[in-house]
C-alpha cells in the first residue's frame, strides 16, 4: 500500500452518514468509531475501530456510509485505494 498517510485529530469526523465515500483508507494508529447521533442528542456506537481496520473498502460501486465515523484519539490512516480496487475486480 501507499506510503501516503493523514493525521487526524481526536473528534474528527472521517465520513458521515448517508454521504458517499470520500476515499477508502486503512487505520495506521488510533481508534475511531462508527455511530449516529439519536434525535435526542445521545449517540449510539456500533462498533470501534483499530488499526488495521478499514473505511470505504467496499465492492459496491459508489457506496454510502451506513454511519458517522467519528476519531476518538489522534488517528492516522493510509490510502487503501488498491485494495478496494483489488476488491471490486474480484
Amino acid at each position: 500500500l501507499p506510503t501516503s498517510r493523514r493525521r487526524h485529530l481526536a473528534g474528527e469526523d472521517l465520513g458521515t452518514e448517508g454521504d458517499a465515500i470520500r476515499s477508502p483508507r486503512i487505520i495506521v494508529s488510533g481508534w475511531a468509531c462508527r455511530m449516529r447521533t439519536l434525535s435526542d442528542g445521545r449517540r449510539q456506537i456500533f462498533g470501534f475501530l483499530l488499526p488495521g481496520d478499514t473505511l470505504g473498502v467496499c465492492a459496491r460501486p459508489n457506496p454510502l456510509a451506513l454511519a458517522t465515523t467519528l476519531t476518538l484519539t489522534k488517528v492516522e490512516t493510509t490510502d487503501a485505494a488498491p485494495l478496494a480496487v483489488a476488491m471490486k475486480e474480484n
